[in-house]
């Protein structure tokens, strides 16, 4: 499932940074998974256009004109955009 790596992550069973688990998340409101959402996001993530959509939520966009990268190194690069 999308939320299990967040939810790892923020019981600390994750997330490994220098060898050693990420601390677990405090006052962290419940988030839940929306299907609805989801099928938005990849609706419009099909289409691979570089620009934010014409809808009510938001994206963070990233775009390298690198192919080479690792996986894990893009997954960085795009989180701290």
């Amino acid at each position: 499932m999308p939320q299990q790596l967040p939810v790892a992550v923020g019981l600390g069973q994750s997330g490994e940074q220098k060898g050693q688990k990420m601390p677990t998340a405090a006052n962290m409101a419940k988030m839940e998974w929306d299907d609805g959402l989801g099928q938005t996001a990849q609706n419009w993530a099909n289409k691979c256009q570089i620009q934010h959509s014409d809808t009510e939520f938001g994206e963070n966009l990233y775009f390298s004109s690198w192919n080479d990268f690792p996986n894990k190194e893009v997954l960085e690069k795009s989180c701290n955009a």
